[in-house]
């Protein structure tokens, strides 16, 4: 029972964590799912390459994700909060992915 509990409070993390992910905007949720495919801890110089942008489009991008804590600057690297775990990570990159592609077959759709 005790297990049961815990899957579902992980769950409600989970879900309370992606509802806040999909208030952000897209472009910020774009570079979140780069960033986590990275690692727990990135630098802004990698994701700048990995996001083939400059490193103020980036920063710009990234300012709303740190704002709702998602994401904590520590000097040169940044780091995702520390009470997610890997697989709460995980999962919210899943649904990064599966969002992005969503939203670009949608937009593939209306044209």
């Amino acid at each position: 029972m005790t297990q049961v509990r815990k899957l579902t409070l992980t769950d409600n993390v989970v879900e309370f964590m992606v509802g806040r992910l999909r208030k952000l905007p897209e472009s910020t949720q774009a570079v979140l799912q780069l960033a986590a495919g990275i690692g727990n801890r990135f630098e802004l110089a990698t994701l700048t390459v990995v996001c083939d942008k400059t490193q103020e489009e980036v920063a710009k991008d990234l300012w709303p994700g740190l704002q709702e804590g998602f994401v904590i600057p520590e000097s040169e690297i940044y780091k995702f909060f520390r009470e997610m775990s890997q697989r709460r990570r995980v999962l919210i990159i899943l649904w990064l992915v599966i969002s992005f592609y969503m939203l670009a077959f949608n937009k593939q759709l209306m044209l």
